[in-house]
Formats: C-alpha cells, sequence, structure tokens
C-alpha cells in the first residue's frame, strides 16, 4: 500500500468520525432545546387543565345526581373555567355531548366539535387532541361528580403553541442541514490538520529506510563479494 493510498484512506476515517461526533452533539441538542420548547408551550395550558380539575373535584365531589339536568346547564355558570380558553365539554351516560348551549353554537361549529368523539383513554390523563385536522387541542377528561356514568372533557386550544412549535421544528431542521454541512467542512479541515503530523512521521520514516538502505549498500556489497570468493575459492 502506497503512501497516498494510506494517508487518504486515514483522512477519510477522520472525516466520517468528526461528522459523526458533530452529528451526535447537535442532535442530542436540538432534542433537548426542542423538548424544553414544547414542556415550556405546554406548561400553562397543562396546568389550567389540573387546576380545573382541582375544581372541578373540589367543588362538586360527593355522591352523583340522578337526576337533574337544570343542574348540568347551571355547572358552567357556577363555576367558570380558570381560563378562557378552556371549553368543558359535558358527556351523558349515552356518549353524547350534553352542554352545546353552554358552548355555543358558534365555538361548536368552528371547532368542529360536531366530529368530536367520547375517548374513554383520556379519563386523567392530559393529552393531544386535533379535530377536522385543523384545530388542535391538550385534553383532560374527568368524572362528572353530578352525573352516574357521565365525564367532563376539558379542551384548551393550542393551536398557537402548536404553531410555535412547527416552526421552531423547521428552525431545527434548517439548522440541522446548514450545521451538516458546516460539519463536513469543518471534518475535512480537522482531518487534514490531524494528518499533518502523521505525514511527518511518514516522511520521516521513508527518508530514515532510504539513508539506511544507502549507508548498508556499500558494506553488503563488500560482504556479498567475499562471500561470493569464498564460494568459488573455498581453501
Amino acid at each position: 500500500m502506497n503512501k497516498n493510498k494510506v494517508i487518504r484512506h486515514q483522512q477519510l476515517r477522520l472525516i466520517l468520525y468528526n461528522l459523526i461526533a458533530f452529528t451526535l452533539l447537535f442532535g442530542f441538542f436540538g432534542a433537548i432545546v426542542f423538548g424544553q420548547m414544547r414542556t415550556t408551550l405546554f406548561a400553562k395550558p397543562d396546568r389550567d387543565l389540573t387546576m380545573y380539575k382541582s375544581i372541578i373535584e373540589a367543588r362538586f365531589g360527593g355522591s352523583p345526581l340522578k337526576d337533574g339536568a337544570s343542574e348540568r346547564f347551571r355547572f358552567g355558570r357556577v363555576m367558570p373555567p380558570p381560563s378562557p380558553r378552556i371549553i368543558p365539554v359535558q358527556w351523558d351516560a349515552n356518549g353524547e355531548i350534553a352542554n352545546i348551549q353552554q358552548i355555543g353554537m358558534l365555538n361548536y361549529e368552528n371547532y368542529g366539535l360536531e366530529n368530536l368523539k367520547f375517548d374513554p383513554s383520556t379519563i386523567g390523563v392530559i393529552s393531544n387532541l386535533t379535530l377536522n385536522g385543523t384545530y388542535h387541542f391538550r385534553t383532560l377528561t374527568v368524572p362528572d361528580p353530578l352525573f352516574k356514568d357521565s365525564y367532563i372533557q376539558l379542551l384548551v386550544d393550542v393551536d398557537t403553541e402548536h404553531n410555535l412549535l412547527g416552526n421552531f421544528k423547521r428552525i431545527i431542521i434548517i439548522c440541522a442541514a446548514v450545521f451538516i454541512l458546516l460539519s463536513i467542512t469543518a471534518s475535512i479541515i480537522l482531518s487534514r490538520k490531524t494528518m499533518k503530523p502523521v505525514i511527518r512521521s511518514w516522511e520521516k520514516q521513508v527518508e530514515f529506510v532510504e539513508n539506511a538502505s544507502h549507508e548498508l549498500r556499500t558494506p553488503l556489497t563488500i560482504i556479498q563479494n567475499k562471500l561470493e570468493l569464498l564460494q568459488t575459492m573455498p581453501e
């Protein structure tokens, strides 16, 4: 293997190692920043949902009522949401929305709540919800303390947070593409700087071998001649 091939092979390995290291570092950094951004954006909506859940449990805890539709519609006026962004949806025992008048037809139609279906997996768990592929919500469902086999689903419109997160994600992707290009350039430069001492050592080794072979050629030639003479004239 000649000098140029060895150096080129080693340099390519260094470029690959540096590129992998830079990419992993930026990947971890981007994931941490994105995760913190997401947590920060959804912190207040989640806090509002948790607060409203506590209010429901504290104010209306007790034995469920068997009947009393008027109490159901009184619920929203007696206990307004802690945030105007929260939409309380009350599900009856048949899985139907029972407080359309409280929600208001404007919100009901604009947000596409007519397509909303009761999801038992959201009971007691804050999760994401998308309606009509356009409207994004954080949602939390709690048992209705006033009515048996009924639930209250709390919805918080997070379209603003979702758009901000989407824009931030695009920025991260663009920065990642630019960073990869810069990493390739930096890897090439670093590999060349790293290979300089190796190249110098290689050149010194080659120079030493050449000098040593030159210095040893004369005595070896004399010894060879003497051995040939001994073979022809052993006596």
